[in-house]
């Protein structure tokens, strides 16, 4: 059946709209929790509604889908959000304090260990069956370097769709979170998909 160009322009408004309000939500529960402990849950919360788009159901109920994530997965969300905000204050902090150009490397090269974990731990945590913290870091960061070309292309993405983005204060504050977080559930989605062996033995 063909779909009219009224009825995709609708759909494509609905989509807006929805993402919108996912970042609302999100700014919102990361306020509710001061920020430190609400940013976890709330990352979850985004990201479960940010898949249920990147499988085609634009009629996913945000609200609802937002809140089951939230709410199944708060305690470890919690403990994850505190743990990398805390990992990258010092991480920068030592990067910039730090003169020595050799301990610069060093922890310029955690730090990419560091990025590509925090990439991958919110989809892991939405969308596979690991159980335990330590397991969840563990398969983000074996999956972030087992597809690195994803991983690398996703990274790129997201430096352009922000540096756009920036460009405007009002695109940023209304859609910044939820276009950064459709792109990583994107990524990763395909990852996820080559790796589903590999992903089951780490679920057993």
């Amino acid at each position: 059946m063909k779909v009219s160009l009224s009825e995709k322009w609708y759909r494509f408004c609905m989509i807006v709209l929805k993402q919108f309000y996912v970042n609302i939500l999100w700014i919102g529960f990361t306020l509710l929790g001061f920020v430190v402990v609400g940013i976890g849950p709330a990352t979850v919360g985004m990201l479960a509604v940010q898949k249920e788009f990147v499988l085609g159901n634009d009629d996913v109920k945000v609200f609802s889908t937002f809140m089951t994530s939230f709410k199944e997965h708060f305690k470890e969300a919690a403990i994850l959000g505190l743990g990398y905000l805390f990992a990258g204050v010092v991480l920068a902090t030592n990067m910039i304090a730090i003169p020595n150009f050799f301990s610069r490397v060093l922890f310029g090269t955690i730090g990419f260990f560091y990025l590509i974990s925090l990439i991958y731990i919110g989809p892991v945590c939405v969308q596979l069956g690991i159980d335990g913290i330590r397991g969840k870091v563990k398969a983000s960061l074996i999956l972030g370097f087992s597809y690195l070309q994803y991983t690398l292309v996703m990274m790129v993405v997201l430096v352009i769709a922000y540096a756009a983005v920036l460009l405007h204060f009002g695109v940023a504050f209304f859609f910044g979170v939820a276009v950064g977080g459709f792109i990583v559930t994107k990524f990763t989605s395909m990852v996820f998909n080559r790796a589903r062996n590999h992903i089951q033995e780490m679920e057993i």
